[in-house]
């Protein structure tokens, strides 16, 4: 379903509830080194738990040899253009391995036809990559409140986040 230019997740998408209430994992799919060290910044400052983790991959490989060893996470936060391949095809490859988790298409770029290229692709949601620090955190926050609240993909499918962080402010 689509709101304004930005798409409404499927809910048709099935994901595994959580064990425990105070515990998340979100995965991340960035190349950017700012980027990258934006987010642990933001990640220090909130002083997450031992049990609350955010794991930041630079590439396709990385997340698979980690998904391989490891399982799965309770959101991937995937970059659109991550180098040689794209955020498209990790997508694709993951969406074909049917994965548990929801995946998040993050990016700088507004453009209509990643957005419809997200939602053909089975994305969950396409957000821009928050316009500054606090944003971030909040967004962060957000993702906290509603994994340990089993409300994750709810918050997701919510016009107000599709507002809050779909659209370039």
């Amino acid at each position: 379903m689509f709101v304004g230019d930005w798409f409404w997740p499927s809910t048709n998408s099935i994901f595994y509830p959580k064990n425990k209430q105070s515990m998340f994992h979100i995965g991340l799919i960035e190349d950017n080194p700012s980027e990258k060290l934006l987010f642990e910044i933001a990640v220090d400052e909130l002083q997450f738990s031992d049990d609350e983790t955010i794991t930041i991959f630079e590439d396709d490989k990385q997340l698979l040899q980690y998904l391989d060893k490891n399982g799965s996470f309770d959101l991937l936060l995937l970059d659109v253009n991550i180098g040689v391949i794209s955020g498209f095809d990790v997508l694709k490859l993951l969406k074909g391995m049917k994965v548990n988790f929801p995946i998040v298409m993050y990016s700088n770029s507004n453009n209509p036809d990643d957005l419809e290229r997200s939602r053909v692709l089975k994305a969950e949601a396409y957000i821009q990559k928050p316009y500054d620090f606090e944003q971030l955190k909040d967004l962060l926050q957000n993702f906290q409140a509603h994994i340990n609240n089993n409300t994750l993909l709810p918050f997701l499918q919510n016009e107000s986040f599709i507002r809050k962080y779909g659209r370039a402010q």
